[in-house]
């Protein structure tokens, strides 16, 4: 897989995930079901060839490379939420 192929599903579940601080709570806060929120994890972690969370039990904190990698994907969050203000505007 190539990171071309990288699905923004994937992104979205990860920053669920991290603000929430697992995936219990993220599935929780409706961001989607644990077995969707864990598959989405695995596989962005196997297409980015990283590993974004510690796990232990339930908790999850994010890697050295997952905190990096959170803190840009709150930059795309933020673009994408622009994006959207933007065009409700046109």
């Amino acid at each position: 897989m190539t990171r071309s192929d990288l699905d923004w599903r994937w992104l979205k579940s990860f920053l669920a995930v991290a603000d929430a601080g697992g995936m219990h709570a993220a599935a929780s806060a409706g961001a989607s079901s644990q077995p969707t929120l864990s598959r989405h994890i695995q596989q962005l972690e196997e297409s980015l060839n990283v590993s974004l969370f510690h796990r232990s039990g339930r908790a999850l904190t994010l890697t050295t490379d997952g905190a990096a990698l959170y803190e840009r994907a709150c930059e795309v969050r933020a673009a994408v939420l622009s994006f959207e203000r933007q065009a409700s505007g046109l």
